[in-house]
């Protein structure tokens, strides 16, 4: 048997979850650069400025976080927790709501 094609398929795998990292990372970033710089910033006391938090953590916890999470579910090779990746979506979604 040929045991490169199993290792090649994990290559071509980890190239897709680190390029899928990079589009989440980006993501989050374009969003917080967003609402922070073009949209007045964050605020946590009551103005109008405090729902700009909404979409931040909105992109962090259903694009990002779920994607993650659904990474994990096709995948065996990955090293982190399954469990850990949904409650930290589950505590970004709740906080933004």
């Amino acid at each position: 048997m040929d045991e490169s094609a199993p290792r090649q398929e994990r290559l071509v795998f980890a190239g897709l979850v680190g390029g899928a990292q990079v589009l989440g990372l980006a993501s989050v970033v374009l969003t917080a650069v967003w609402m922070g710089h073009y949209r007045g910033g964050f605020s946590w006391d009551g103005s109008s400025f405090q729902f700009n938090v909404h979409p931040l953590c909105m992109v962090l916890g259903l694009v990002f976080l779920q994607g993650d999470g659904e990474w994990t579910l096709i995948s065996e090779h990955l090293r982190y927790d399954h469990m850990t990746s949904h409650l930290a979506e589950a505590f970004i979604q709740s906080d933004s709501q």
